[in-house]
């Protein structure tokens, strides 16, 4: 057991309220950072499918400009 300088006990495994109080910080600024690349990480995904729908457009336009001057 532990005595801390305002004199009251601390059990084992338990910690002191700054601690606690530090640890929630922690976990809140983490839990904020994971959201944040969720998000980045969802808009990035949805530019790469847009950008992939643009690559596919011009290859279908190539594709049927290709066809009309192999009639020509």
């Amino acid at each position: 057991m532990i005595r801390r300088l305002s004199g009251h006990r601390l059990e084992p495994g338990q910690h002191a309220p700054f601690r606690t109080a530090q640890k929630l910080v922690w976990q809140h600024h983490q839990q904020e950072a994971e959201s944040l690349f969720a998000h980045d990480l969802a808009t990035l995904s949805a530019l790469n499918n847009s950008h992939s729908l643009a690559l596919l457009s011009v290859s279908v336009v190539l594709t049927m400009d290709e066809k009309l001057v192999k009639r020509l």
